[in-house]
């Protein structure tokens, strides 16, 4: 774990200089860890206003006590399908950007699932997904 952590720490050193250049619009923060592995780039979004989407209960109040900015997103981490949290972070996103909100495109959608598939996050559902 250690050793992951010192990647995971370089690469948001990393993230947190592209929010400082305005090279990403938005952050979603799932189960983050807003006083050490991702401190920088929570910090970094703070600073500059940059909306976070996430989940994650306790991290999440702590990244909002640091300043960050989240909007509004709907579900919860529990029963959730990658799909639905793209959605609610696709819409909530655009309500924090003051765009039109409408139905999210399947192309964004499966981007933002897959990338929420590739951080390693399992959602699971009783139901199939909408």
């Amino acid at each position: 774990l250690k050793e992951v952590n010192v990647m995971a720490r370089s690469e948001d050193r990393r993230i947190a200089a592209a929010l400082r250049e305005r090279k990403i619009s938005g952050v979603i923060l799932v189960s983050s860890d807003p006083d050490d592995v991702n401190k920088s780039s929570i910090e970094a979004a703070a600073l500059h206003k940059i909306p976070a989407m996430g989940t994650g209960g306790s991290s999440v109040g702590k990244a909002m006590e640091k300043g960050v900015l989240f909007g509004e997103s709907f579900g919860g981490s529990v029963a959730t399908t990658a799909r639905s949290k793209a959605i609610s972070y696709a819409v909530g996103f655009a309500r924090m950007w003051g765009l039109r909100v409408r139905q999210p495109g399947d192309a964004l959608i499966a981007t933002i699932s897959t990338w929420i598939k590739g951080a390693g996050v399992a959602f699971s559902s009783t139901s199939p997904p909408p």
